[in-house]
């Protein structure tokens, strides 16, 4: 396994008189799609993908103004899941990580949420 370092791949940037960066709180799979539950409980529906069947390993960033999961793949060879998209949500924009082709393990968010760290 080896470890893949994405710098800079998505930032939330604020700047004077910008609107107050979006909180998260949690993420759940239903219905082919995510809903990212907020602070203040609202929920946002990020669409999945076409073949998508679930999520894992949701982390919510350090300053929890971005949103992290893995989405799970079957696979016509095999019993279970396989995650090879990280998806990242923040501030109304959805970024899709797929490293280097193979499954991604585990990850985490690096930097105050500024970078991820992928294991493959």
């Amino acid at each position: 396994m080896s470890f893949m370092r994405t710098a800079g791949a998505f930032a939330v940037f604020c700047w004077a008189g910008a609107l107050q960066p979006e909180v998260y709180q949690s993420a759940k799979f239903q219905d082919g799609t995510v809903r990212v539950l907020t602070a203040d409980h609202r929920t946002i529906v990020v669409p999945g993908e076409p073949s998508q069947v679930g999520i894992d390993q949701v982390i919510v960033s350090p300053n929890r103004h971005a949103i992290g999961w893995l989405a799970m793949f079957s696979s016509c060879c095999a019993a279970y899941r396989f995650p090879f998209r990280l998806k990242v949500y923040a501030n109304g924009v959805l970024y899709s990580f797929i490293g280097n082709t193979l499954p991604i393990w585990r990850w985490r968010f690096e930097a105050e949420g500024a970078e991820v760290m992928l294991m493959q």
